[in-house]
């Protein structure tokens, strides 16, 4: 491909390749956004304050520590916050399965398998062995356009936070 030319982003690989860079950006914008919005609940004088709480912290416990927080602190003033917050932890509880397994796999993109050309394998770590340890039980195949849609997901699910974000101020 010359400097001049566009990339052909109608290609299987492409779009595969488009699709997987969306889920892990979406996926770390999340994650991101959950910590910031713990800093607010925290100490919005001093948002550094839980900078040695949220280290430690994975995505899950972010989401166990945020939802917490903020039914601990508004489920007696803001009902309808804690009802819009409820659904979406809800929606996002039933993501975080395959979230947190398809940011710890390896992708791979097979063309000869025609009809399901992605082929996801979870890795999980022989217990004392220091070997990945593959399942092939776990393993998944998919369409192109399955996995397109559980980038969408992962999309609504971090889009719509945002949206809670602004229209709550945290």
């Amino acid at each position: 491909m010359s400097m001049n030319s566009d990339p052909d982003y109608s290609s299987l690989e492409s779009r595969f390749y488009i699709a997987l860079g969306r889920y892990m950006q979406t996926f770390s914008y999340l994650d991101l956004n959950l910590g910031l919005c713990i800093r607010l609940l925290v100490n919005r004088n001093d948002v550094k304050a839980s900078h040695p709480l949220l280290e430690r912290l994975s995505t899950q416990q972010k989401l166990d520590v945020l939802k917490e927080s903020i039914f601990y602190k508004y489920a007696n003033d803001k009902p309808k916050m804690i009802s819009d917050f409820d659904k979406w932890f809800k929606k996002a509880s039933q993501t975080k399965a395959s979230r947190n397994r398809y940011v710890h796999g390896v992708w791979e993109l097979v063309p000869k398998l025609k009809e399901t050309p992605i082929r996801f394998t979870p890795i999980s770590w022989a217990a004392g062995t220091g070997k990945p340890m593959q399942t092939k039980d776990e393993e998944q195949q998919m369409a192109l356009s399955d996995f397109e849609k559980i980038v969408a997901e992962m999309n609504a699910v971090s889009h719509k936070f945002s949206k809670l974000r602004e229209k709550y101020g945290i």
